[in-house]
This record gives C-alpha cells, structure tokens and sequence, in this order.
C-alpha cells in the first residue's frame, strides 16, 4: 500500500507536467503572435512608404505650380506698371493742355482788345484829320506850306502808333496760332496714349483671366487627386475653393478704368467745387495798370503794365485740401500744424490743377507774374506797402526769424491781409507762376497788356519770400528762379470767374 509521501510525489510529478504543458501552450501562442504582428508592420511600413512616395511626388507637383504662379504674377505685373507710367502721362498731357487752352483765351481777349485800340486808334486819326487846317489842299501846296508841314507831324504820330499797334497784334496772332498748333499735337499725343492705356486695360484682363482659370484647373485637379486617395476633406476644401474662385472672378471684377473715365467725361459728372472749399474764398481783383518795381537782383524797373480783372484764392492750398483732391497723404521729416500751405514741385502742382479741374469743372490755373504782383500790391486799392499789406514784416510774413527753430510751413491765414484780402503773399511758401524764367530776358518786354512771360525758358516764375528765407526775400519786388525739378512751391489758385 502506497504512503503518504509516495501520494505526495505523484501529485508533484503531475503538477509538473501540468506547468511545463502549459508553459509550452503559451509560448507557442506568443510565437504565433509575434509572427503575425511582425507581417503586419511589413504591410503598415510598405504603405507608409507609399505615402510618403505620394506626398513628395505632390509636394513638388505644387512647387511647381507655385513657381508657374509666380510667372504669371510677375507677367502681370508688367503691363500693370507700363499701365500707371501710360496713366501719369496722360495726366500730365491733360496738365499742359488746360494750360494751353487758358493760354489761348487769355491769347484771343488780347487779340479782341488790341483790335478795339486799334479802332480807337484810327477813329481819332481819323477825327484829328478831319480836324487839322488845310487838310483839304493838295499834297504839293501842302508840302510848299510850313504851316502844312507842321500839320503832318501829329498824323505821323498816329501811323507810328498804329503801326505799332499792328505790330503788336500780327505778333499776338502768330502766338495763338503756335498755341493751337501745340493744342492740336497734344490732343493727338493724348489719344495715342489713351489707346495705349485701354490696350494694356485689355491685356491685364486677359492675364487676370488666364490666371483664374489656370488656379481653378490646378484646385480642380487637386481636389480629383484628393478624391482618389481617399482624402474627402481635403477634395471639398478644394471643390470649396474653385467655388470662391469663380465667384470672385464673375461678380468682383472692377470695369475698366480708362473707359470709366471716358464715360465720367461723356457724361458730364462734376463734383462741385464747395467740397474743397476753393470758389468761396475766390476774391475779385478788378484789373488795372500799375508800374511794376523790377527784382533786386537782375531785373529793372518796368513800363506801366496793364492786367484784366480775375479771381484769386484768398489761401495757398493747404496740405488738407491737396491730399483731398489727390488721394494722398503728405509725409514731412516732423508734423506740421493743421492747415499747413502745401508745398510741391511743378510736376504735382499740375497734377493737381489738372485734377481739381476734372472734378469741379472750373479752369483754374496758376497766375501770371504780373498779376501776382498786382494782386500782391493791393490792386486799384493799393497803399504803397514794402510787404503785402504792411510796412513792417512782422505782421504779414511768415519768415526766418518767426517760424521757430526748424523754420516749417506755418498754417495759411494767421497773419494779416493784404488791401484785398489776400493772405501770406509775403512769406510763408513761396508761390508759383505760370510765366517762364529767362536768364536774360525782362518778363515784360513783349507786351504791356495782360503779360504771360516769354515763350522760352526751362524754369518758372516763384514770387514771395518762404519760411526759411530772410526778411530781404519777402519784399515784393524779389523774383525767384524756380527749378521744375528740384524747387517746391506754394499753390495760390486764379481763375478768369467763379
């Protein structure tokens, strides 16, 4: 009979073989485990590589649509800059062409009023013949008679006027017509650029064109590629995106603004000039003759000049109303106090006319030196002054010793006026004109009605003393020689009504 300790083993031994059956049993699932996740991992890095291969092949696919997209940008960029260039021009041709038509009136009044004179002129030759004694006698008794001889001299007087007078208008004659001839070549040089500037409109839209319809194809490609990779989120993004594309192209596309602005002019659209707040501080300046004083420097005194009434502005313009009319925004080294007069070169003060013309369809315009000095001496109510409207500089002049350390633009209308109303025409900016600036040539010799300067001549006409300048400068008999390229002056607008 078995004991106790043979049950013992027996149960041990089967315990044993119990562990080491189950032992094996596991290690066989754990290897069978180990097998499958193994070819799984094969399988998962297989597809990653794949998609890695995939995101590579795209992410240059989109380098390259990048690098065409720039091509595109930079071609339409291009025609834009040739486009702005084309349209400063015409702005500038639209500049010189007020000018010569305002030339061209002011050319025709004096024709009108030089034959007047010239009526006068022989209808009192006329009268003082049929006045002189003897005058019915024949030319030999006269010519043997000294009291006939002294009887001729007034009459030789009045041919030499009147000869004088012919003279004067047959040179006014060939002014206007060289006048026209420049009118008629600008008109033409601004159709040329306008078709110039219409062509480049057109290219532009066809370039944004292009460019539209090439982005929607490259988005729609994408999004079939997304599609095909399972990618949904991604192809409705882009499907989204095509979307915005053709709504912005067919519904946010501005027309064209050359022919805009042809309409605009065909259609007669102005806006009022009260909205700058020019025509109400318009002063007429009722003409006159005056003796003007010459420059210190080069010029002498001057015959009796003769000028018809006009408008001027009480102010120069200030910055405010020069960045209204032109969009802009004046940028100075510190600010300026508000109201501050304007100060530009030639180029954008005729950008400017040009401009504030188109909008309010007025005829403004730049004066000539002679009214300038008129205007600034007080007109008919003129009182003599060395300054516009005082004796003393102190009280009308901005200049070198009022003006602060760094001497800037002070605001228009703080000092006192001139007899006319007329502000800051002493000192403050100086202020352009539209006549010429000879070297060696008297602004007044051609003409003593109505003067416009000479007709040669690369630089303008600036009058008045400036903030930086000393008090010798703001007299009224200085007379600056402005640079159109590298001088900045002050804008005081004239006009023929308001």
């Amino acid at each position: 009979m078995p004991s106790y300790y043979d049950f013992l083993n027996a149960l041990e031994s089967t315990q044993t073989r119990h562990r080491q059956d189950l032992f094996i049993e596991k290690e066989s699932d754990c290897n069978h485990s180990l097998k499958f996740r193994r070819k799984n991992n094969d399988q998962i890095s297989a597809e990653l590589e794949q998609l890695t291969s995939r995101e590579e092949a795209l992410r240059n696919e989109i380098d390259t649509k990048n690098a065409e997209l720039d091509d595109l940008k930079s071609t339409l960029a291009r025609p834009q800059a040739d486009f702005s260039a084309l349209k400063k021009k015409h702005i500038g041709l639209l500049a010189d062409l007020k000018e010569k038509k305002s030339q061209v009136e002011a050319l025709q009044t004096k024709n009108l009023e030089l034959n007047q004179s010239l009526d006068e002129v022989e209808t009192t030759s006329q009268n003082m013949h049929e006045e002189i004694p003897g005058n019915d006698q024949p030319k030999d008794t006269a010519s043997t008679n000294p009291s006939g001889t002294q009887n001729k001299q007034p009459q030789k007087a009045q041919d030499l006027i009147i000869k004088g007078l012919e003279k004067e208008l047959q040179d006014q004659e060939n002014r206007i017509s060289q006048v026209k001839k420049e009118l008629s070549a600008l008109k033409r040089t601004q159709r040329t650029v306008l078709a110039k500037a219409a062509k480049l409109e057109e290219m532009e839209a066809h370039q944004v064109q292009r460019w539209f319809m090439f982005l929607a194809g490259g988005s729609s490609a994408l999004a079939l590629l997304c599609l095909a990779m399972g990618w949904a989120l991604m192809a409705i993004l882009c499907a989204l995106f095509v979307g915005l594309q053709l709504v912005l192209f067919l519904f946010f596309r501005k027309p064209g603004s050359v022919k805009a602005l042809c309409q605009k002019a065909r259609k007669g659209e102005r806006i009022s000039s009260n909205d700058f707040g020019i025509s109400k501080n318009m002063v007429l300046v009722q003409g006159g003759t005056f003796v003007p004083q010459g420059d210190i420097f080069s010029r002498k005194p001057s015959k009796p000049l003769t000028v018809n009434s006009f408008y001027m502005n009480r102010y120069c313009i200030p910055d405010e109303i020069y960045n209204r009319v032109m969009g802009t925004h004046t940028k100075t080294n510190r600010p300026l106090p508000p109201n501050s007069a304007t100060s530009k070169d030639w180029t954008h003060v005729q950008l400017f006319i040009a401009k504030l013309n188109e909008l309010t369809g007025k005829s403004y315009r730049l004066p000539t030196e002679a009214e300038w000095e008129f205007a600034a001496r007080g007109g008919l109510k003129s009182k003599g002054f060395a300054y516009a409207g005082s004796n003393q500089v102190e009280e009308v002049a901005w200049y070198n010793i009022n003006t602060g350390r760094y001497r800037d633009r002070q605001p228009v209308g703080q000092k006192k006026p001139n007899e006319l109303g007329l502000y800051d025409m002493s000192g403050n900016v100086g202020e352009w004109c539209s006549d010429r600036y000879p070297l060696k040539t008297p602004w007044h010799s051609q003409t003593l009605l109505n003067p416009m300067g000479p007709s040669i001549g690369n630089d303008r006409v600036s009058k008045g003393g400036r903030s930086i300048d000393p008090e010798k400068y703001c007299t009224l008999q200085v007379t600056n020689d402005a640079s159109i390229t590298s001088y900045s002056g002050g804008i005081r607008l004239v006009a023929a009504s308001c």
